[in-house]
């Protein structure tokens, strides 16, 4: 039975298979996933809390050796796809969840998420210079006017640590935010890809012709993913017009 303890990140997952002698960097190694969890064929395990996070067990450790392998054998330039059938062989306990919304995220959303929080962070860092020279400058006024207490330095610090943690809920507010943002996105673009599709499906079969369901997913995931970014850009610019 697999423990709790033997599930890893992607980053930690790629640290562990350099013990194997698997030199593979972390987006390779969440590129690898998505390709198989987008051709139906495995699915990464998923944190039981509310961030649902993906999660590397032993068994991923060991697709990705053998995918790994395969490509120094055959070529880095060989498709999943053509992987696919030997790691089916290879693997019979493999499981696909279709239950999950919308792709497990990318690079390119991952670095504009990264991104969002640097802009974040930089904020915080003046806000705390502007808090820091506001003190001063109150000091220097006080002390121009003769006053004949200062302030107390407990009462500073006490302000100093609210104000810190304002920041810090403005930050989580943010991240809380974007998460949101993103999710209500492929929400969005998922209808606008099924209205698409319904306006013009790919039918199969000779004799009684049916929906291609196959082709229809694959259509509606690719909309998400040429479309997400660029939605999700919109939403910031518009929020930051409407901060200015």
């Amino acid at each position: 039975m697999i423990q709790f303890e033997d599930y890893l990140t992607i980053g930690k997952a790629a640290e562990k298979l350099k013990e194997r002698n698997v030199n593979v960097q972390m987006a390779t190694l969440r590129n690898w996933f998505n390709e198989l969890e987008n051709l139906k064929v495995h699915s990464l395990p998923r944190t039981a809390n509310n961030k649902r996070e993906r999660v590397l067990s032993p068994l991923e450790l060991d697709i990705a050796e053998f995918i790994y392998k395969y490509r120094q054998k055959f070529g880095q330039k060989i498709s999943m796809s053509s992987i696919v059938p030997s790691l089916t062989d290879k693997f019979d306990n493999l499981y696909y969840d279709d239950t999950e919304d919308g792709s497990p995220g990318d690079v390119d959303l991952i670095e504009l998420q990264n991104t969002v929080l640097m802009q974040i962070e930089e904020q915080v860092s003046i806000l705390k210079r502007e808090l820091h020279q506001e003190m001063m400058e109150e000091l220097e006024r006080r002390e121009n006017a003769k006053q004949l207490a200062l302030p107390d330095p407990s009462e500073v610090a006490r302000e100093e640590e609210r104000r810190t943690k304002e920041q810090e809920k403005a930050i989580h507010a943010a991240q809380l935010n974007l998460w949101t943002t993103e999710n209500r996105v492929k929400l969005v673009l998922k209808s606008e890809a099924e209205n698409l599709w319904n306006s013009n499906p790919v039918k199969t079969g000779f004799l009684i012709k049916k929906e291609d369901l196959a082709k229809k997913m694959e259509f509606i995931q690719k909309y998400i993913d040429d479309n997400k970014e660029a939605r999700m850009l919109e939403i910031m610019n518009s929020m930051n017009e409407n901060t200015d």
